[in-house]
């Protein structure tokens, strides 16, 4: 009975060493699939409201159409105040300020299904802010990271998102994420485990050349009343190439 026990569990760790690596001939394909070098402004493919306080309220609530009941289901965000500030967060966030540009949303499913090669990883901030006694938009913008030493293959089946990573002299790249997903309204990447209610948003798109791009948003609103109003967003973002 020991000798059976001894030859089983060796088995099982094999077999979880295996599931939760990438395949042989996937990670074949990943090295030979030449990496492109493009640089994306911060503002890739992404919708801002305009300058103008006559537009900017008008603009950010535009993109409202696309939701849904099952995605605002997910949304709970946390509002608290410090020294009379009222501060708000969501994350992660369906609805900042600064969202993914319509002209990436995706028609057919079958478009994202494959393997994919990352070629950008970064986190950006974003902050929209206004004084209410000049109502003048002051912008800012800022690159925190741009990891370039990370190795990541997404593979996405009929129902499955499968994020491997690694480093560039890694041999091989493991599983960090697995999750069921749900593509909603063309725009919206819905992950999960069991329940679509704890599911987390992410904003999904190609651009023209084929590009995946994955954006996830911590949102942020800080506003002190009669004195301003700062709109916050932290953008984490994917961009992948397909895997040839």
């Amino acid at each position: 009975m020991k000798n059976k026990q001894g030859i089983i569990i060796p088995l099982l760790l094999l077999i979880l060493v295996v599931s939760c690596s990438l395949s042989k001939e996937t990670l074949t394909q990943y090295n030979n699939t030449e990496r492109e070098i493009d640089s994306f402004p911060y503002d890739y493919c992404l919708s801002l409201p305009a300058l103008d306080t006559a537009d900017w309220n008008k603009n950010y609530i535009d993109y409202d159409k696309f939701l849904s009941k099952e995605i605002l289901r997910t949304q709970a965000g946390l509002s608290t105040f410090r020294d009379s500030i009222r501060i708000y967060t969501c994350f992660p966030s369906a609805t900042p300020y600064v969202q993914l540009d319509s002209l990436t949303m995706i028609d057919n499913k079958n478009k994202i299904i494959g393997n994919w090669k990352i070629i950008c990883n970064r986190r950006i901030t974003f902050e929209d802010s206004v004084a209410y006694n000049d109502f003048k938009i002051h912008r800012k913008i800022k690159q925190i990271y741009n990891d370039k030493e990370t190795e990541m293959c997404l593979s996405i089946t009929e129902t499955k998102y499968k994020l491997y990573a690694g480093t560039k002299n890694n041999s091989n790249l493991t599983l960090k994420v697995s999750r069921n997903y749900c593509l909603v309204n063309g725009r919206y990447l819905m992950l999960y485990n069991i329940s679509k209610a704890g599911a987390a948003i992410n904003f999904i798109g190609l651009d023209p050349k084929g590009h995946l791009i994955i954006d996830g948003f911590i949102q942020q609103e800080r506003m002190l009343k009669g004195k301003y109003h700062v709109f916050h967003a932290t953008m984490i973002q994917f961009i992948f190439q397909r895997v040839a």
